[in-house]
């Protein structure tokens, strides 16, 4: 009889089939007091299996919680935190936390995590939505502040996103590894704002917590040509190659996207300022960790031939072959 019922459940239920239980699931099922929960017991073993890194059967004993209980958020949510860290299923987990939300909107860490989610998935404009209703219950939430400047950024919104990082340097001043991330974003979107000195000083932030930090000092150097500063420029871009001498790793898409809206920004202070050298220099730079080495080379001669003494200067020269690879085939 006890199977009988089991087996009802499931069908009326809309379960996956029988087959989706591995057999430690039915074990557990089958031996379940009178009066435990099924869904009680889905919720258990998906947690199991998620500690035990077996993240498809986490997912699994999740959808069955959520078929039996529909309306219960904490099924939708579990799911979507497996989903979201674990298997990187951005739409996924998106889904499962608007379904978690909607049923609880009182929970301000499914609001945090669909926030992150919707971040990571491209929907930016949903994200900051999402973050605004975490805030709202927990102005106090960090992650939500940087999450959101993240997102706004991301929309080239980086005057907005200016607040969102103080608050979080105000919140977790003590956060070293957290302060390191958002003085060095807080850096790029201020430069990409064309405020090279407060941008400095944010690196300089940096610096002062993690000295070997080669994306930060190359920021700074950056901002440092910008501001006609070349001998501390390239003592700033000499520094980074010690550290890193591809100075931005693969693995960072965030760097590298500021790094091309950067690239952006130069374009638009050269069709102001088209004789200035050092931009067409700072372009070489730009362009040649973006791997256009043919524009970054003609973008180094445009400089030598507004000012040839870039040959002859001893740091101008250090900077060009840190920067460039020594790879610039003057004309």
């Amino acid at each position: 009889m006890k199977t009988l019922l089991l087996v009802s459940l499931l069908v009326v239920n809309l379960i996956v089939p029988l087959n989706g239980y591995a057999e430690s699931d039915f074990r557990v099922v089958f031996n379940a007091k009178p009066g435990d929960a099924l869904f009680e017991k889905n919720i258990e073993m998906g947690g199991s299996y998620a500690l035990n890194g077996e993240y498809g059967k986490a997912v699994d004993a999740y959808t069955r919680a959520t078929g039996l209980e529909p309306f219960n958020s904490r099924g939708w949510y579990e799911k979507g935190a497996v989903l979201f860290y674990f298997l990187k299923k951005w739409n996924a987990s998106v889904r499962c936390f608007r379904k978690a939300t909607s049923l609880n909107p009182g929970n301000a860490h499914a609001w945090l995590l669909r926030g992150k989610a919707e971040s990571e998935a491209g929907q930016d404009e949903n994200a900051i939505a999402s973050f605004d209703k975490a805030l709202k219950l927990n102005p106090r939430d960090s992650d939500a502040w940087f999450g959101k400047g993240l997102s706004l950024c991301k929309l080239k919104r980086q005057r907005e996103s200016l607040k969102c990082f103080d608050e979080v340097i105000k919140l977790e001043p003590d956060d070293l590894r957290r302060m390191v991330a958002v003085w060095g974003i807080k850096g790029a979107a201020l430069e990409l704002l064309g405020e090279y000195g407060t941008a400095a000083e944010c690196y300089d932030k940096v610096i002062e917590i993690t000295p070997e930090a080669p994306l930060a000092l190359y920021g700074k150097g950056l901002a440092l040509v910008l501001l006609g500063t070349m001998d501390a420029a390239a003592e700033c871009f000499i520094r980074a190659a010690s550290f890193d001498n591809d100075l931005i790793p693969a693995n960072e898409e965030y760097f590298l996207n500021a790094f091309q809206e950067y690239s952006e920004e130069i374009e638009n202070h050269l069709d102001a300022n088209p004789d200035n050298w050092r931009v067409w220099l700072t372009r070489a730079l730009v362009l040649r960790l973006l791997g256009r080495t043919v524009e970054s080379s003609e973008s180094f001669n445009r400089a030598v031939q507004i000012n040839p003494e870039i040959r002859n200067d001893d740091t101008a020269k250090l900077l060009i072959e840190v920067g460039l690879g020594g790879d610039c085939g003057c004309n």
